[in-house]
């Protein structure tokens, strides 16, 4: 039999390891590499990898409707805090993706 105790730890590290992101924004750039794009900025709370990272993208690339964007680049920059990501700041964690064209 499980303790709630022993439950309740192993939920609390399993929340400690995974990244939680909440959407803080979104806005339109002219990038000067790719033209017009689609920034979305999120606050990434926990342990973050670069596999982690690429699930979540993965997540945003299929959610976002190209046609709806008017655009199939997607620029997605995460952050450590609510304050930077309010202010758009420049930050290492970012990404971008093609959205499928058909």
């Amino acid at each position: 039999m499980i303790s709630l105790s022993s439950t309740i730890k192993e939920q609390k590290h399993h929340a400690e390891r995974e990244p939680a992101y909440q959407q803080i924004g979104t806005r339109y750039i002219d990038d000067s590499d790719c033209g017009n794009v689609y920034e979305i900025s999120y606050v990434v709370k926990g342990e973050v990898t670069a596999k982690k990272l690429n699930e979540y993208l993965n997540v945003v690339r299929k959610e976002v409707d190209r046609e709806e964007l008017g655009t199939n680049i997607v620029k997605v920059s995460y952050y450590r805090n609510r304050v930077d990501a309010l202010a758009w700041k420049e930050t290492d964690m970012r990404e971008y993706t093609f959205l499928n064209v058909e």
